[in-house]
């Protein structure tokens, strides 16, 4: 039994790492390829130390998109156009 959840932790490890890779990754393609100028002053002076953890993917669109109260189908588009999903997994940040 030990070591079967010895297994599993490493897999959670490995797989938890692939995932902040790949959202990296898309971040950096998204910041390379699609973003405004704007869009990343915006995300430089941003400072999410207090976000809750699940609020993290709506509070960092509502910064690139400068809204205060943006759409949820706004939101889950660009998800979807950046990280390939409509709401981005802990994992990915």
């Amino acid at each position: 039994m030990e070591a079967a959840v010895e297994r599993l932790r490493a897999s959670k490890e490995r797989v938890t790492n692939e995932e902040k890779v790949l959202g990296h990754a898309a971040g950096r393609r998204w910041a390379t390829e699609d973003a405004e100028f704007d869009e990343l002053k915006r995300l430089d002076r941003w400072e999410p130390s207090n976000i809750d953890p699940d609020e993290l993917a709506w509070e960092a669109y509502r910064i690139i998109a400068d809204e205060e109260k943006p759409h949820g189908d706004d939101l889950r588009r660009f998800w979807e156009n950046v990280v390939g999903v409509t709401t981005p997994s802990d994992d990915l940040n």
